[in-house]
């Protein structure tokens, strides 16, 4: 985009250049496949129980945001994580116990307006011990005491960890914490969050998203999902990979936070960071185009995603076997 809409229908077709060419090239962008997820998600074991799916910490959630951390924890269960708790300001947390049967909630201090307060961290620190991977951001806001958590978390959890909303606009307040995290960590920003952290505009950034995102991977040695149509993955190495999945009716509110916790899910799964990035991405947009097929298209919501993440994955094992 925005040359896409002026795009018909495409067809590859061999015109006999040697694979040895684009070898010799080193030509690093990769449209995502079916056939490359099937590689990469997880076979679950005939005799397997919710401790082999991984558990998943998703930490967010405020006054009036509790939905966030509600959508990306359901969406990490339906991508096939075993468990998810929920990290989430005490004087919010009954969203959460009163949410989901199957979310668990872990209430942390709290301000008086319902925000992280003063200590979350230790309690954090605590249970990402026996956690396999975190999400951090949903609805989370930017208080001072939320800055000061995602930056602690940042630099001294020990689980992959994928940061999106408003963990990312605590990041752009001192990407020098970067120079000191203890994991992988995969970001997943819209072009807005993007520019607040290169210091651009998102004109800038949409007028370069391939060369910015993979820029930004590897000067910062990060995984990261630059969100919007044909999102655009960076790796720490350089490569780069374009999705082709997802539809415009996808542009409504929570679809970030789904995609959050379908990437911390695949995570939880002990998929590696690339792969589940890529994997997440891909099978996100899918579900959207199923769902919007379901339903008609615009007037598609985050939550309708949920039930069509399950029928992705079925749809991608099938497209690669055919």
């Amino acid at each position: 985009f925005p040359a896409a809409d002026f795009v018909g229908e495409v067809e590859c077709l061999d015109i006999g250049i040697p694979t040895a060419c684009f070898e010799a090239e080193g030509v690093e962008l990769h449209l995502t496949e079916a056939a490359d997820l099937a590689a990469m998600l997880p076979v679950r074991r005939r005799d397997a129980h919710k401790g082999n799916a991984g558990h998943l910490l998703i930490v967010g959630g405020s006054s009036g945001m509790t939905g966030a951390v509600l959508m990306a924890a359901v969406a990490a269960l339906r991508s096939g994580a075993g468990k998810v708790s929920v990290a989430i300001p005490e004087l919010v947390a009954f969203a959460v116990e009163a949410g989901p049967p199957e979310v668990m909630a872990i209430p942390l201090p709290s301000t008086g307006s319902g925000t992280v307060g003063e200590n979350a961290f230790e309690v954090i620190l605590e249970h990402a011990a026996g956690m396999n991977a975190v999400v951090v951001g949903p609805g989370l806001t930017t208080h001072p005491r939320a800055v000061e958590l995602v930056q602690q978390m940042i630099q001294h959890i020990e689980k992959p960890m994928v940061l999106d909303a408003d963990a990312l606009n605590a990041l752009s307040h001192d990407l020098t914490v970067l120079k000191g995290t203890r994991a992988d960590l995969l970001l997943t920003p819209h072009p807005g969050e993007m520019a607040r952290l290169m210091g651009v505009s998102a004109k800038e950034i949409q007028a370069d998203r391939v060369g910015l995102a993979i820029e930004f991977a590897t000067r910062h040695q990060l995984y990261i999902a630059l969100k919007g149509a044909g999102t655009i993955i960076g790796t720490p190495g350089g490569a780069g990979w374009m999705n082709p999945t997802g539809n415009s009716a996808m542009a409504s509110a929570g679809m970030g936070d789904v995609l959050a916790g379908v990437v911390g899910g695949l995570l939880s799964q002990s998929l590696a960071p690339e792969e589940a990035l890529v994997a997440g991405v891909y099978l996100h947009g899918l579900a959207g185009d199923i769902a919007a097929h379901q339903i008609g298209g615009i007037g598609l919501t985050a939550t309708d995603l949920l039930s069509a993440l399950p029928l992705a994955r079925q749809r991608v094992l099938e497209e690669a076997a055919s």
